[in-house]
């Protein structure tokens, strides 16, 4: 039996920038599985399409990430827009948590460091161009 995957595209950087190179070990997926972020800091990881939470733990930093697979609205929903910006270190859980009131406005400020950061017009705003980059630069 064939069983179907998925393929997880995932940026880590801080604010010191991209994870490049990093060695991680992904754990969830059964055995432990090794792998290294390329120079933007991707790691490109293939997991069972049944598999909706895995954990990645940078071995060097010892630091670890817990990722929901297929838990992500699409980017023109505030809420698939806020999970792509806290993925990208734009946004923390706890700011994408709060009442949309507050929520909105922190989203405002969080895409236009990430606007800036891409050499996008810094509006705050989520037009086409936005969402596009964002989406490419996320994975998806």
């Amino acid at each position: 039996m064939t069983v179907p995957t998925t393929t997880v595209k995932v940026t880590f950087q801080d604010g010191d920038g991209p994870y490049a190179n990093e060695p991680y070990v992904v754990d969830g997926l059964g055995a432990p599985l090794e792998g290294t972020t390329d120079g933007n800091g991707l790691a490109t990881i293939e997991a069972p399409t049944y598999v909706r939470e895995i954990t990645v733990t940078f071995t060097k930093r010892r630091q670890s990430y817990t990722l929901r697979i297929g838990d992500m609205d699409p980017v023109d929903e505030p809420a698939g827009l806020r999970k792509r910006l806290q993925h990208l270190g734009y946004m923390t859980e706890a700011q994408a948590s709060v009442p949309e009131e507050l929520a909105a406005a922190l989203t405002r400020r969080a895409l236009g460091a990430f606007q800036r950061d891409r050499g996008l017009a810094a509006t705050g705003l989520a037009d086409q161009k936005t969402e596009d980059e964002l989406v490419k630069v996320h994975g998806s």
